[in-house]
């Protein structure tokens, strides 16, 4: 019984952290193009770049919502963009 107790413990654990919630969003303003890579300023002053597929324009000056991933670490350089969408 307590093996069944503790593996049952052990199985919520593991839910509780798999479950961890890697998303979240930062306003930014598209601030220059280069060769269809896109630099993006949010309001912390980090600067993402995001490469534009084929027919994807972004207005320079303007507020984008990055939606993000941090890559399940406390460390904001590794975060990514997931996807942008204009204000």
């Amino acid at each position: 019984m307590t093996k069944a107790l503790l593996f049952a413990g052990f199985l919520t654990f593991v839910g509780v952290v798999g479950s961890y919630e890697s998303a979240y969003s930062r306003d930014a303003v598209c601030e220059s193009c280069n060769n269809d890579v896109y630099t993006f300023i949010d309001e912390s002053g980090n600067e993402w770049e995001w490469e534009a597929e084929e027919g994807e324009e972004f207005t320079i000056g303007t507020m984008y919502t990055l939606s993000m991933d941090d890559n399940h670490t406390s460390n904001i350089e590794d975060d990514w963009i997931k996807k942008i969408e204009k204000n």
